[in-house]
């Protein structure tokens, strides 16, 4: 039940020579081509349209994506038009609606305010006129609002009791799960020059809140009080696009970033010093799975690295298109990517399982449980695919 077959390129690495001389994008004469379509990992359950088309509404580029509250056997996400659905995993119907009224822009998040471990009570999404809203997922009832300084498209971080977001404008807010009330708020100054679409989450290491910004820097700030511990540029040269809009990640105690026009960087988390450098160009997407530095550009690539010393492991060419954040695990990387839709590789060798077009593009992030994955596609549909059950689920 495949529509839109995709043929993938999975390139040889270090094998022929070529005038580009950066072994991550150097065209090899020993490309093999993997017909993606050919396993399906995960096949379509049910698709619905969330907002209405053709006269009605000019459906652009959507960043945002859902999230699945398996507790509640539900998905909730976000619309252009100012509607949060939370909807029957199973069959997509309505369980309930709340109309914001200003636009949905970012990746839904689950938030708990309910102390020990974590069973998610909210949910949390930011809007294009820069409110965050949270909703308690039962009933999708409106539960606080916070007033931020811009938009905040990236899915807010939870750690302890706080949210963690970055904005448009640059800002790091750190938020009061439980009220909305925001305990600090540092950052840069916006950035005056055009900038790629997209933004960094925050990610909290010990007692640090680290983002990246669109003006090319990353900054350390103690994660209670938001105090500057360490700043330090990843643009080095007078690029037109310097952002640095991929989620920083740790592995292995080093912090990893990554800059547009740079490439990637492994830091000491103390300092900020670099560890080590791999120009790359592009760069919109980085997670980490084990030993795996997972790395996504803008071109079309995506590339496996070694997290230690960012030796290359394999690197898979896309038809290109927007790539969304990553999911992954030891086994699979899953993502959307533009016109391919739903991209399933394999971690450790980037081999192409499947990719789903749905007959529709596709901008926002994937929301992946033990047998589901949900994605908005850009002209509003919610689609939701289950897992094959032949196949070894995500851990």
């Amino acid at each position: 039940m495949m529509s839109g077959l995709l043929w993938v390129a999975l390139l040889a690495v270090g094998l022929a020579p070529s005038s580009d001389d950066n072994e991550l994008t150097a065209k090899s004469e020993h490309a093999r081509s993997v017909e993606a379509a050919r396993q399906e990992v995960y096949a379509l359950r049910w698709r619905r349209s969330l907002v209405r088309t053709g006269i009605h509404r000019n459906v652009g580029t959507n960043f945002g994506g859902p999230v699945i509250v398996a507790s509640e056997n539900l998905v909730v996400a976000g619309t252009g038009d100012g509607n949060i659905w939370g909807l029957d995993l199973g069959d997509g119907s309505k369980r309930w609606r709340y109309n914001h009224g200003s636009a949905l822009g970012s990746t839904a998040s689950l938030v708990s305010t309910r102390g020990e471990g974590f069973d998610p009570d909210l949910v949390v999404l930011g809007t294009l006129d820069g409110v965050l809203v949270a909703v308690d997922v039962a009933t999708g009832r409106p539960v606080w609002r916070a007033a931020l300084d811009g938009n905040s498209r990236a899915p807010v971080r939870q750690y302890g009791d706080r949210l963690y977001t970055l904005t448009s404008t640059n800002k790091v807010f750190a938020i009061d799960a439980a009220s909305g009330r925001v305990a600090w708020s540092k950052g840069r100054p916006a950035s005056a020059s055009l900038t790629i679409d997209g933004q960094a989450s925050p990610l909290v290491a010990g007692d640090l809140c680290i983002t990246t910004f669109s003006d090319g820097y990353v900054e350390a700030y103690k994660a209670a009080d938001g105090a500057m511990v360490w700043s330090r540029p990843l643009s080095m040269g007078f690029h037109k696009f310097v952002d640095a809009d991929a989620d920083p990640v740790v592995s292995g105690g080093l912090l990893l970033v990554a800059s547009y026009s740079d490439g990637i960087y492994a830091l000491n988390l103390n300092d900020g010093q670099t560890v080590w450098q791999r120009p790359a160009p592009a760069v919109v997407s980085l997670t980490v799975a084990g030993d795996v530095l997972v790395v996504g550009s803008a071109d079309g690539w995506v590339w496996g690295l070694a997290n230690r010393d960012g030796h290359l492991l394999y690197r898979t060419r896309l038809p290109g298109g927007h790539l969304s954040r990553f999911w992954a695990d030891e086994n699979w990387v899953i993502f959307s990517a533009g016109e391919a839709g739903l991209v399933v590789l394999e971690t450790q060798t980037g081999k192409p399982l499947q990719s789903y077009d749905l007959g529709a593009t596709f901008s926002g992030d994937v929301a992946v449980t033990r047998d589901h994955v949900a994605v908005t596609t850009n002209s509003g549909q919610l689609v939701v695919l289950k897992r094959r059950s032949d196949l070894q689920p995500p851990s």
